[in-house]
């Protein structure tokens, strides 16, 4: 007898596939950088992230103590920071390829009013500065770059017989550890401080005629002896300015290399939002009904700045900066820091 055709099996039903909740966390795509600046009003909105750079996170670390600041980005503790601008010209005219640099500026400043005498060794003009003994936190210190070239520039101020005395201002021993004294290539006396001795007590007991540098003799105001040099500092500044146009440049900003290489567009981004972030503290500083900083006068030295600077004392880019780079440049090249100048172009890369 024939057997009856086996009915085919109903298809197994597809189970469901069980149901993701989708998340509602975005993930970034931005590139995380990490950036070492000091605590200054004109990069206040980056750390704030009221200014955000296209595609890129910023994560900040303020570090008011600039030698400390620098050392870490040569330990490789960020990928861009704030960084000495004699460091930035040593190691554009010597090759150093670690960093790139971009025409950012966030410390400038006239050091006039940084150098201090003690009276009773009868300096009374630059002039009387030659052949003394003289303190230096770092003799390759910015600032002090800028106050040797001036007194010798500006004031004939013969320091070729000086002996720089190097150690901390405010305390003893060194301004910090990656402090290294080059090997310059003009003839330079070079000592370091007494051990327990401060290049303040050092300046007190007589020991030192002059002390110049970046950071204020703690004396001052307390030992009648102690006092500065131009004692109108802030009217000799002025009229330094109106003469020759230069405000001294104290720190560039850098960017690792491998960094760049990988991603060059971060240059324009960054280089955007600092100006950005200046020209928000510029605009914060305008009078609305209270003083958002402490300063009673205020008012007249934004008057200042609108005739002295045309509203900008913090100026980026090449253009605006180029006599006072190169100037930088040729001071350096005279007290032995560089044999071969670098161009100031050759400097930075390119911001467009």
């Amino acid at each position: 007898m024939a057997r009856k055709p086996r009915r085919k099996a109903a298809p197994k039903k597809k189970k469901a596939a069980p149901r993701v909740k989708a998340s509602r966390k975005k993930v970034s795509s931005a590139l995380r950088i990490k950036f070492g600046c000091g605590s200054y009003d004109r990069l206040e909105a980056l750390w704030t992230g009221a200014v955000k750079p296209k595609g890129l996170e910023i994560a900040v670390t303020r570090i008011d103590a600039p030698r400390q600041l620098f050392d870490l980005m040569d330990q490789g503790k960020f990928d861009v920071a704030e960084y000495g601008m004699t460091g930035l010209v040593i190691n554009a005219a010597t090759g150093d390829d670690r960093f790139v640099a971009i025409p950012v500026f966030p410390s400038k400043m006239f050091r006039h009013g940084y150098i201090y005498v003690n009276r009773r060794s009868g300096i009374s003009t630059p002039k009387d500065l030659a052949g003394r003994r003289i303190g230096v936190p770092t003799i390759t210190q910015t600032a002090a770059i800028w106050q040797r070239g001036q007194l010798a520039h500006d004031y004939g101020a013969d320091l070729s017989g000086v002996t720089w005395v190097t150690g901390a201002v405010d305390r003893p021993g060194p301004l910090g550890p990656g402090v290294v004294t080059p090997e310059l290539h003009v003839q330079t006396r070079i000592e370091r401080a007494p051990a327990g001795k401060s290049l303040d007590d050092l300046l007190a007991s007589g020991y030192l005629d002059a002390i110049i540098g970046a950071n204020r003799a703690p004396s001052l105001g307390h030992n009648p002896n102690i006092v500065r040099l131009f004692p109108d500092y802030a009217n000799e500044e002025r009229e330094y300015y109106r003469r020759t146009g230069i405000q001294p440049i104290m720190h560039g900003v850098v960017i690792k290399r491998r960094l760049y290489e990988k991603n060059p567009w971060i240059v324009a981004e960054l280089y955007g939002a600092f100006q950005e972030a200046k020209t928000r503290a510029l605009e914060h500083l305008r009078p609305w009904g209270a003083q958002p900083i402490m300063l009673p006068w205020m008012e007249a030295e934004l008057d200042e700045i609108d005739a002295l600077f045309g509203g900008d004392p913090c100026s980026y880019g090449i253009e605006p900066n180029r006599k006072t780079l190169a100037t930088l440049i040729d001071y350096m090249a005279e007290q032995g820091f560089i044999e071969t100048k670098p161009s100031v172009d050759e400097m930075f890369v390119a911001v467009d």
